[in-house]
């Protein structure tokens, strides 16, 4: 987890820098909405407490929707190059 924290963390000081073109930030950030997908929202599904279970289950569909829009978005962008 602190892999992906720093990770995270470089990404940010970078786009502030304004070091990633539109289709980077978008590939990007699609790869980090994945990852947090796969890693903590569908593996560790079961042991998360029933009282949240629903939150956080919203939570993985809207970071799907979220990740559809941006895989979009990002072809729309590669067209048009």
């Amino acid at each position: 987890m602190q892999t992906s924290l720093n990770y995270i963390k470089e990404v940010i000081a970078k786009a502030k820098k304004g070091e990633f073109t539109l289709i980077q930030a978008l590939s990007i950030s699609y790869d980090i909405e994945s990852a947090l997908l796969e890693r903590y929202l569908v593996k560790h599904k079961e042991a998360v407490p029933k009282e949240i279970r629903v939150d956080v289950e919203r939570l993985a569909k809207e970071t799907q929707r979220h990740m559809n829009t941006i895989r979009d978005l990002f072809n729309s962008e590669r067209q048009k190059k």
